[in-house]
């Protein structure tokens, strides 16, 4: 059995895992239960919002190699990147299954969300 289950639609998707759970959408998020609780961790770092008018000097480039679950490159695929300060890009993974490459003035997360059932729609 795997250690890890993906579900895909629409553009939105959520894995399960031994570490948590991951959810990602362009849409509109919506939690719906009957009683919802939620705690915060014993310790919480405050969230220090980027800089408003940091200027891109391209000082922090990334790049992503995209593969299956059986480390296959995921080539000419579509994507879409949810990075930190809220902005979603799209593209195409090139021929040998990279992203475009990444740039901003400070590090940041980058969410990738790989499209492959695009290629034959």
């Amino acid at each position: 059995a795997k250690k890890r289950v993906t579900i895909n639609g629409g553009g939105s998707y959520i894995t399960l895992n031994a570490s948590g759970i991951e959810s990602a959408t362009a849409g509109e998020y919506r939690t719906r239960a009957g009683y919802y609780v939620r705690r915060e961790k014993a310790q919480h770092k405050p969230d220090i919002a980027p800089l408003a008018n940091a200027i891109n000097d391209g000082s922090h480039n990334i790049r992503y190699l995209c593969t299956d679950d059986n480390g296959v490159p995921m080539m000419n695929t579509p994507y879409r990147a949810f990075l930190a300060d809220g902005s979603v890009l799209e593209g195409v993974s090139d021929g040998e299954g990279y992203t475009k490459l990444f740039t901003s003035a400070q590090v940041q997360d980058v969410l990738l969300h790989m499209i492959p059932e695009a290629i034959n729609a």
